[in-house]
């Protein structure tokens, strides 16, 4: 199967956006659009690509798959956060990424946190979405892991 890219341009007075379309083949969904601060999110991850993804997403510590949580500022900006720590002082077991074969769907609950040296109390209310992270393998050995992101769909913390 050939997996078409199309590209389009968008010209504003003074300024040119290049942006790639691609099929997303890691969907990043959560079950709803609008939350309480203090409720619990239903992520959803769902491997449409051909061949298995790696992913922390399914570990014992799925939430550890979530590389950033980001919140709107403005139409085409983002700030993004930490949902924990990183780094060399971090005490965060060190997990492997496990399969998510083609076609699968997993699921997780995470409560929404930004790490700041320490996990934060709730965010404040705003437009959010998350970033989560996985591997495609091309070959055995480290130089055959290629890491990528796919961006959730954008909900509400009220």
């Amino acid at each position: 199967m050939i997996k078409l890219r199309k590209s389009f341009f968008l010209i504003v007075p003074g300024i040119v956006f290049l942006s790639n379309v691609y099929a997303q083949e890691v969907l990043v969904t959560t079950d709803k659009t609008v939350y309480a601060r203090s409720e619990k999110i239903k992520v959803v991850i769902s491997n449409q690509r051909e061949d298995a993804i790696f992913s922390l997403a399914a570990t014992a510590a799925p939430e550890q798959a979530i590389s950033n949580f980001e919140k709107k500022r403005t139409a085409f900006t983002w700030d993004a956060y930490p949902t924990r720590c990183r780094g060399l002082g971090c005490k965060d077991d060190v997990l492997e990424p496990k399969k998510i074969a083609a076609g699968e769907v997993l699921s997780f609950l995470w409560k929404p946190s930004i790490y700041m040296k320490k996990p934060s109390p709730v965010p404040e209310p705003g437009e959010y979405r998350l970033t989560i992270i996985f591997q495609v393998r091309k070959n055995a050995g480290l130089s055959g892991i290629i890491w990528n992101t796919a961006k959730s769909n954008e909900f509400i913390l009220q």
